[in-house]
């Protein structure tokens, strides 16, 4: 052998595994994402308890029956919880490796209402 041919395999075997390394870093990269959303929705979802306690305390306090705000607020939460398990199993998808249907899954650049912003 000479010493091109083993510099070319060498080098092919270096292309190969930086393929593989950006391949992996994707994979990594887009289920952080999904990781991050989730994060986001835990935190949501943890000030609505807040604001809920708050709004049934005051309910209380004053003698009154369960309001309208409070069922709301419960409704948000279990779609919030809803959309968790939807992200966390994208998220798992992207782990894996597989690729993310767009009929299986919601995309996640298009958020359910309950996500979006006032001034969207």
């Amino acid at each position: 052998m000479d010493f091109k041919n083993i510099f070319n395999k060498v080098k092919k075997g270096a292309e190969t595994a930086a393929e593989v390394a950006v391949e992996k870093a994707s994979e990594i990269a887009e289920s952080a994402k999904f990781e991050i959303e989730i994060g986001k929705l835990k935190m949501d979802i943890k000030k609505i308890y807040t604001k809920l306690g708050e709004v049934t305390y005051e309910s209380e306090e004053k003698g009154l029956e369960v309001d309208a705000e409070i069922k709301d607020m419960c409704r948000e939460i279990k779609r919030k919880k809803d959309y968790i398990i939807e992200l966390e199993s994208q998220a798992e998808l992207a782990k894996q490796g597989r690729e993310i249907k767009k009929e299986e899954f919601v995309d996640t650049d298009e958020k359910p209402d309950f996500m979006k912003k006032e001034d969207e």
